[in-house]
């Protein structure tokens, strides 16, 4: 059910096999993962708003996920860049913290896997192991066996390195959201 909701969201766009992966983990395992993530097609009116209705942003963003605070999680579909390949963003639903978060599935999938969540209003990761310890565990272990990922040890260099190899992201950011 997910996953076909989430390609038709994609498309034209072809759907990366490990969010297609991660769409079938969510229907069989239906509960918060990492904090209050979890993955949700049906956000388009949501992005829209997001970027006041402007299609030269929404139109280059495709959401898979959201969070406890509305903030929205996707990839960013730049000029020439794949679905498989695009990095993975963060719009805060507070209007802060916007930011790339990883440049691949791996990365992204490392730090959900560590039960790290991104606090936008101090910029920095922190620990999401409030109440879904049991939850986390069986997915690091089923990321673990079935695409050899790994907990990150450190999500905050991963964000980093993200940001560099994507320095464009928040001068785009700036101009859509300007006009």
């Amino acid at each position: 059910k997910t996953l076909k909701a989430m390609a038709k969201n994609y498309s034209p766009h072809k759907l990366p096999p490990l969010l297609a992966e991660l769409c079938n983990y969510w229907d069989k395992h239906p509960a918060f993962f990492c904090g209050s993530f979890e993955i949700d097609a049906d956000q388009l009116d949501s992005l829209k708003a997001w970027f006041k209705g402007n299609e030269a942003g929404w139109s280059k963003i495709k959401i898979f996920g959201a969070d406890g605070i509305h903030s929205l999680y996707g990839v960013w579909l730049y000029d020439g860049c794949k679905s498989d390949k695009a990095p993975i963003i963060y719009l805060g639903g507070e209007g802060e913290g916007t930011t790339i978060l990883a440049s691949t599935w791996e990365e992204f999938l490392s730090i959900l896997a560590a039960n790290q969540e991104w606090e936008p209003f101090d910029k920095k990761f922190f620990d999401a192991t409030d109440n879904n310890e049991a939850e986390n565990a069986a997915f690091a272990d089923w990321l673990k066996a079935a695409h050899g990922i790994t907990r990150a040890k450190n999500p905050l260099a991963i964000m980093k390195k993200a940001k560099s190899e994507h320095p464009d992201f928040g001068k785009w950011l700036k101009e859509v959201i300007r006009n």
